[in-house]
């Protein structure tokens, strides 16, 4: 079990800044065309990006992590994704 709580509060510049992170990624992953991007979810907090869902291949997977950690404001990329 890996526990990745973060604690502390977040003005709202911060989250008006990881929402802008969260569309980016998003946006990325829906215009690449081998990533199945409506089985990820990526939620952002204070530039920690989290990775969450199932992707069929390790392809999709490692691309979904390239994207996420070369986006800017990403701080950190915690993957939580599942290859089935």
């Amino acid at each position: 079990v890996t526990n990745h709580i973060q604690i502390g509060e977040r003005s709202l510049g911060d989250v008006w800044t990881d929402n802008v992170i969260s569309n980016k990624i998003k946006a990325k992953l829906i215009a690449e065309p081998e990533v199945r991007s409506l089985n990820i979810d990526v939620d952002v907090y204070l530039g920690v990006v989290t990775l969450s869902g199932i992707v069929s291949t390790r392809y999709q997977k490692d691309r979904a992590l390239h994207i996420s950690r070369n986006t800017d404001g990403a701080v950190k990329v915690i993957d939580n994704l599942k290859v089935q």
